[in-house]
């Protein structure tokens, strides 16, 4: 028989792990500090011959492309050929799902976890994580 507890234990961790697995891509997609930092380390305008304001600005342009779902591309500072649009649609459209999950895995994750707390029983998250 089919224990209740332990199978909805192991969906919460299964949800757990998920969360943070997409908060982590959330976070990485999205720090400009850490682009400007390559940036910076790089030499990159340098490099391009670019400012670092207009890479920047670019980004930006980019980013709001990858998170909205109703925005196009227009970074008038990097032409963007056919096959690289049709690439640019593609990570679009998993980081969309990425956020999707984000937002479907929080709300659980966070009940769970002080769900855990409030009965001191967070030593339960210990095995799944090793």
């Amino acid at each position: 028989m089919i224990n209740k507890k332990r199978l909805l234990h192991w969906l919460f961790i299964v949800i757990l792990i998920l969360f943070m697995i997409s908060f982590s891509i959330f976070l990485t997609v999205n720090s400009v500090w850490l682009f400007r930092f390559i940036l910076h380390y790089r030499h990159i305008p340098e490099a391009l011959g670019l400012s670092t304001r207009k890479i920047i600005k670019n980004y930006h342009q980019l980013l709001a492309f990858l998170q909205v779902p109703w925005i196009s591309l227009n970074m008038p500072d990097f032409p963007t050929s056919f096959s690289g649009l049709h690439h640019f649609e593609d990570v679009k459209k998993l980081i969309l799902l990425n956020n999707f999950v984000l937002l479907v895995t929080v709300s659980p994750s966070v009940y769970y976890i002080k769900r855990l707390f409030k009965l001191s029983r967070l030593w339960l998250l210990d095995l799944p994580f090793r």
